[in-house]
């Protein structure tokens, strides 16, 4: 009975274990999804504390963010 209910189950892992192009897609949608999340987070909790942004005038222009 067990092994009739884990046996998909199996083939599916086994299946998107394989697929690298797969995972690494799901990875880097995760990972652009939870940046996103960061950022606004941040933003909130520089708002909350005070901070000010800092001008991009006063930055390297490595590290200025392009428009």
């Amino acid at each position: 009975m067990q092994i009739r209910v884990l046996s998909p189950i199996r083939t599916e892992l086994l299946r998107l274990q394989s697929d690298n192009a797969y995972l690494d897609n799901v990875l880097a949608e995760g990972a652009q999804a939870a940046s996103a999340i960061a950022e606004r987070t941040l933003v909130d909790v520089k708002d909350a504390i005070g901070f000010l942004p800092r001008p991009t005038a006063l930055l390297p222009s490595s590290l200025q963010k392009s428009s």
